[in-house]
């Protein structure tokens, strides 16, 4: 196998808390419900132990979030992001779709209002749509940054957009040091979007755009004033890279292409 990150995202080598815990004033849980019990009583900061947490689909989430897991800590079902999140984070976590559909899934009846979602270190298996999803309903997102770090998308479903935003207002997009296998249009920012920087950086990108209805690996309509491609492997692509008629051409740098088909 190849992978192109300085952290190995490819092979889930990640960092995990020293024994006993990590630093004393830490949230600890074991138990899904005892992570439910923290979110409902307002705890911003919780540290899974190892085991599995079974979300039972997907976990509203309308206050500010960063979940980290201790070395063996999986996570099963999505969350969905609801109002004045303020921040959403996961750290060193296996989140796994199990029958769930997005990641991510901003909620396009409430709105979503965030400095950043900001997802590192993680594995993201088995989600059938997307890894993060803004519906086209107009005037509902505005989120500052959106960081992807060090993830792996893998067994990813061709659903939709496996990064999908088609409206709302954003700051930031950052995908980096990631490995992501897997399924239909792969960055899509329709023109709706307002968004001023698109970062694709650092990645291995393997068997992507794989369905009929794909628009594209880099399938970006809207018009960001800074949108970079570079220092990728792309690799085992069948259809566009480019994506659909009007989509912005990025500013390519030092990326590598394999076996792919039309653009």
């Amino acid at each position: 196998d190849i992978y192109n990150t300085e952290s190995a995202a490819g092979v889930a080598a990640f960092a995990v808390l020293p024994a006993g815990g990590g630093d004393e004033s830490e949230l600890v849980v074991s138990s899904v419900d005892a992570l439910l019990a923290a979110i409902a009583a307002g705890k911003d900061a919780i540290t899974l132990a190892p085991g599995s947490y079974d979300l039972g689909g997907s976990l509203s989430v309308s206050a500010p979030l960063a979940l980290k897991g201790q070395d063996g800590a999986e996570v099963l079902g999505g969350f969905k992001l609801s109002g004045n999140v303020g921040s959403f984070s996961t750290d060193n976590l296996v989140v796994r779709g199990n029958g769930a559909d997005i990641f991510v899934n901003l909620d396009n009846a409430e709105g979503v209002v965030a400095d950043e979602v900001n997802i590192r270190n993680t594995v993201i298996d088995g989600f059938t749509k997307s890894v993060i999803y803004a519906s086209n309903t107009a005037d509902k997102f505005a989120i500052q940054d959106i960081v992807f770090y060090n993830v792996e998308v893998t067994n990813h479903g061709t659903g939709q957009g496996v990064f999908d935003l088609r409206n709302g207002a954003y700051g930031s997009f950052t995908l980096e040091e990631s490995t992501c296998t897997g399924g239909r249009d792969f960055l899509r920012i329709d023109a709706p979007c307002s968004i001023y920087a698109v970062t694709v950086k650092n990645n291995t990108l393997n068997n992507l755009n794989d369905s009929a209805n794909a628009g594209g690996v880099f399938c970006v309509r809207a018009t960001p004033s800074l949108y970079e491609v570079s220092y990728n492997i792309v690799a085992n692509v069948a259809n566009s890279i480019s994506g659909r008629t009007a989509a912005m051409k990025p500013k390519m740098k030092r990326n590598v292409w394999y076996n792919i088909g039309e653009n």
